[in-house]
């Protein structure tokens, strides 16, 4: 009886929650569809910008024609662009390795009004307006015939970003590689790029906390591509015209024209725009992450300053670390239509990182992710601070919040930030109301009526699942408790790897050879856990390239010119040693070659993979490798000449030839 009313009450249980679950489903769905169609017949529309440079300088040509409206004076002067151009959305047959769909010439070249739409040119080549059959504005950079900027660069743009997704970074629509032709199809940012914002007296002054949100989004962006994106990625060519702006003012790292894989191509011919180079890079030819640091620190202080890095930003800004000591007093170069309106002590922090950015030694720069601790930790320290002159009483849980919750302060910010391009879809708040509770209620009565006998049924084996598992993990536990167990009384018996080691060292046990005068070889057990090491990469005797008895000769050193017989191979190392001869302090050349009548370079103990031994006829010197014969045997041969050299009479006659050698070269 007692199970059975337990059963039945966890059925009760479970009858309910699936009433809940499917009753909020339903609603929610509902809601939903509701919340998505009045977005589609929303008129509004989000986008990107492309960055246009001029004959390799930046311009500020603001590409925010995103939203156009029934009112909009582009659309109103030009009705033609209000048909809708079908399929441009479908890709073609080919789709390329990244991804990214590839569109074809002719749709693009509809979409362009015949490549007539042009609004700027840019070092990649000129770039178009084109329309979507939804109303979306596309920006169309084509790849110009007398271009800097190559194939090469359109291939690194395509697989890039066909690969890095990241809300900081700018989204690739599509591409086209089709009758000699190549396109990058975007979106666009409506408030432009970066540069405009801060140069041009149109679109006003940036505040000071929305300096430092954008700041923060470009070094998160940048952190991705460095630590984020495997192989790691190196942008090269950053600077305040390509960071693009969203509606929401969030930035975004574009232009990938330049990029390259940090694996690949380090030497290359210096590129990317003067006065956000890094001085070491320009020296060198070497590019590195702590090079595209040094620009986001130039970045920074153009965020500050309000000036261009090309018109001598950094001498103003080196004036002024001589009064500061790269930590304080940077209100000197502070914008000035920011006097007054923002906070010097984050004013020197954020000038104290950049300071540290610009570094001349790379090695002493930060990297992005230091960066981006630093600017949330700045960010984080200004919410609490305004949140506690509204209420003091607010603990410290209570104020500390995602940095990416943070409300933009300034008057140009006076929307929500929108979510990014690879983000989820918008969820609708789901609310119940009076009239929607009777249904839920209605709808659980109905449950609990008809499945009242199954969820007893699904009780009775949840519960059964529930005592499996429990056996299930106490059978674990004792099987681990007996491992650890066996592993304490085999490291306290001194046995290591099916290996049985004498309590204080470790000798070779060597067939046919007198232990007396060996000297004893310490293991130390932690040291092969530390390195993982697994029983079948330990070195075995018989593999070995030299074994007991070998003759070896010295030819650099104090002890050159000495002849020794191999008397021990330890395991633990590969390491060997010679009779009446002290190797200890010298170690072995990897990949010596000898010249006849030389069989080893010694510096240190000899390892058994650097040796090289004689042949036959004393006249080659070559490392040894191991094969199997037809009758079981394993021999050794010589790697340069495949001589098989493994017989005893070898390395007699060997021995003889070599102690008359030496005895002549004596008495003359």
């Amino acid at each position: 009886m007692k199970e059975e009313s337990i059963g039945l009450i966890i059925g009760i249980s479970i009858g309910v929650v699936i009433g809940v679950g499917l009753a909020i489903s339903a609603l929610f769905c509902l809601r939903y569809h509701r919340k998505r169609s009045q977005i589609g017949n929303s008129s509004s529309r989000r986008a990107a910008t492309i960055p246009i440079r001029e004959n390799g300088v930046d311009s500020c040509t603001i590409l925010s024609d995103s939203t156009l409206g029934p009112d909009s004076p582009v659309r109103s002067g030009r009705k033609s662009m209000s048909f809708w151009i079908d399929g441009f959305r479908k890709t073609s047959s080919m789709v390329s390795a990244s991804g990214i769909p590839e569109y074809s010439y002719k749709d693009l070249q509809k979409a362009t009004y015949n490549f007539t739409t042009l609004i700027g040119q840019g070092a990649f080549g000129p770039v178009y307006r084109a329309q979507m059959s939804t109303g979306e504005t596309v920006a169309v950079k084509v790849l110009a015939t007398n271009s800097k900027q190559g194939e090469k660069e359109f291939h690194t743009e395509v697989l890039l970003l066909g690969r890095l997704h990241h809300r900081n970074l700018v989204n690739l629509v599509g591409y086209c590689a089709e009758k000699g032709q190549h396109m990058l199809v975007y979106v666009y940012m409506s408030k432009g790029n970066l540069a405009s914002h801060l140069y041009s007296e149109e679109n006003g002054a940036l505040g000071w906390d929305l300096r430092v949100h954008i700041a923060l989004d470009v070094a998160r962006g940048l952190e991705y591509l460095h630590d984020g994106a495997v192989p790691p990625v190196i942008h090269r060519d950053i600077k305040s015209s390509n960071i693009l702006l969203d509606q929401s003012l969030r930035a975004r790292v574009a232009d990938f024209g330049l990029s390259r894989e940090e694996m690949v191509d380090k030497h290359v011919a210096i590129r990317g725009t003067f006065g956000y180079l890094d001085p070491e890079y320009i020296s060198s030819g070497t590019f590195t992450k702590k090079s595209d640091v040094y620009s986001f620190g130039v970045l920074l202080f153009e965020l500050i300053a309000g000036r261009n890095p090309q018109q001598g930003l950094m001498e103003y800004v080196e004036l002024a670390a001589m009064n500061t000591e790269g930590k304080v007093g940077w209100e000197e170069i502070v914008d000035s239509r920011l006097e007054g309106k923002c906070d010097f002590q984050e004013l020197n922090e954020v000038a104290a990182l950049a300071y540290k950015c610009i570094n001349r030694a790379p090695r002493k720069r930060p990297s992005m992710r230091d960066i981006v601790q630093v600017l949330t930790r700045i960010l984080k320290s200004r919410h609490q601070k305004n949140h506690h002159k509204k209420s003091l009483s607010t603990t410290a849980d209570d104020v500390s919040i995602d940095v990416d919750q943070l409300e933009t302060r300034s008057s140009v910010n006076t929307h929500r930030r929108e979510e990014s391009i690879d983000s989820a879809a918008d969820i609708p708040q789901f609310i119940l109301r009076p009239k929607q509770y009777d249904v839920v209620v209605i709808f659980l009565i109905i449950i609990f009526l008809v499945h009242s006998r199954l969820c007893s049924s699904l009780a009775h084996c949840i519960l059964s699942i529930i005592v499996i598992r429990r056996e299930i993990a106490a059978t674990m536990a004792a099987m681990a408790a007996l491992q650890s167990s066996m592993t304490s009384l085999s490291l306290s018996s001194n046995s290591f790897l099916g290996q049985p080691l004498a309590p204080i060292t470790l000798l070779p046990l060597l067939p046919g050879k007198s232990m007396e005068k060996l000297c004893p070889i310490v293991m130390k057990v932690k040291r092969w856990e530390r390195k993982k090491c697994k029983p079948n990469s330990l070195p075995i005797l018989h593999k070995m390239h030299v074994r007991v008895g070998d003759t070896v000769k010295i030819i650099s050193g104090h002890e050159k010119g000495k002849i020794g017989e191999i008397t021990r191979v330890f395991k633990h190392n590969s390491s060997v040693i010679v009779k009446d001869l002290n190797l200890k302090t010298k170690h072995v050349k990897s990949r010596e070659e000898g010249e006849p009548g030389q069989i080893i370079k010694v510096e240190g103990p000899i390892h058994s993979s650097n040796v090289m031994l004689y042949s036959k006829d004393q006249n080659v010197a070559s490392r040894v490798g191991h094969k199997v014969l037809d009758n079981g045997k394993r021999v050794r041969f010589l790697i340069k000449t495949g001589e098989i050299i493994d017989s005893t009479e070898n390395w007699k006659k060997l021995k003889e030839t070599t102690k008359k050698t030496e005895e002549a070269a004596a008495a003359a």
